[in-house]
């Protein structure tokens, strides 16, 4: 069948290989399938192939980022990550922890959040009746937290704060104290 002549949008895009993604088994096959079978005498693809493959990827990521730019959700996990290239960088290689999510995407038991669902009566901190109590009060200027914070700041050497969270997840170590 023939998408583009049906006058359809087709909009390529790359994905993780090997990563579960639904039909993305199939599109190998078909593409295989459809792929001249050249060689370069090594085994190897043309070069054009993985040139082919870069130029996708790169264009698959830019439109990303736009999407994530523009998108109006996931403000606490722009903060930590505005790139999605990093993001995808440092948490593809992450085992995600119930608790890493929910403070990665302000679901967690802070007091602004729960707060919402009636489940708190404020959304404000102990520390000082004016502060909302979210993720980053938390981690960047709330005094209760203030000896955790030095003592993960200590045994890391990274700050902790929105612009050094990436720091603190990329490495095994740091996220172990963190």
């Amino acid at each position: 069948m023939d998408i583009v002549a049906e006058g359809r949008e087709v909009r390529p895009f790359w994905v993780r290989a090997h990563a579960g993604t639904a039909g993305n088994k199939r599109a190998d096959e078909l593409a295989e399938e459809r792929r001249p079978q050249k060689e370069n005498g090594s085994g190897l693809r043309s070069f054009s192939a993985v040139v082919r493959q870069k130029v996708i990827k790169a264009a698959s990521l830019e439109e990303w980022q736009q999407r994530y730019t523009e998108g109006g959700t996931g403000e606490i996990t722009k903060c930590f990550f505005p790139r999605v290239e990093e993001a995808y960088r440092i948490l593809s290689r992450v085992t995600m922890t119930p608790l890493l999510a929910q403070t990665l995407t302000r679901h967690c038991g802070f007091a602004q959040y729960l707060n919402r669902f009636k489940l708190k009566d404020s959304p404000y901190c102990a520390c000082a009746p004016d502060k909302v109590q979210d993720v980053l009060h938390v981690l960047e200027e709330c005094p209760i937290f203030g000896r955790e914070c030095a003592e993960t700041e200590a045994g890391t050497g990274v700050v902790v704060a929105r612009h050094g969270f990436p720091g603190l997840l990329s490495d095994e170590k740091s996220r172990v104290i963190f």
